[in-house]
């Protein structure tokens, strides 16, 4: 497929498809990256390791996430 026929093909997606594309070409951008890799396999270990938020803790963080619009 050429870079034509991906153009015509994105635009012609809904904007939930757009969405979801644009998630996957972040995954793909992020799988590679060293530094993206190392952040992931800390967090990885901090878990491993017990350091997690409670259930209330994060529907705490997402509420005032919320009221700051994000």
């Amino acid at each position: 497929m050429s870079l034509t026929e991906i153009k015509q093909a994105i635009g012609s997606m809904t904007e939930e498809e757009r969405f979801l594309a644009a998630a996957f070409l972040r995954v793909l951008a992020r799988e590679n990256d060293p530094d993206y890799r190392r952040l992931i396999a800390e967090r990885c270990d901090r878990v491993a390791g017990g350091k997690i938020s409670t259930l209330d803790q994060a529907r705490r963080i997402h509420s005032a996430l919320e009221a700051e619009g994000l």
